[in-house]
């Protein structure tokens, strides 16, 4: 996954490769993937079902401290993350 985030107009980078996706899958709560699909078909008639969930979160952060002659100051960041994705299709055909 891959893209630009905007947070108060500063735009940052965002690139999650698979390995950190899965290690962020929300398992205790609930199955945190799923996929399926399901077809049925009697004579003509075609009916069909999809079905993607998935369940992830994530957190991080950041502090930096700036050192100056009098002084020094620390700014820092925590984010949490929670993504939550279902799709579900359906649909029916007729052959003719």
């Amino acid at each position: 996954m891959t893209g630009d985030v905007v947070v108060k107009g500063r735009t940052l980078d965002v690139s999650v490769d698979p390995a950190q996706l899965i290690d962020h899958l929300d398992w205790p709560v609930i199955v945190p993937a799923w996929m399926s699909h399901a077809e049925g078909r009697r004579g003509p008639l075609s009916l069909f079902n999809d079905i993607v969930w998935g369940d992830v979160t994530g957190s991080g952060g950041f502090s930096r401290t700036f050192h100056g002659r009098r002084a020094a100051a620390t700014f820092g960041a925590d984010i949490d993350v929670d993504y939550s994705l279902a799709i579900v299709e359906a649909g029916g055909a007729y052959t003719v």
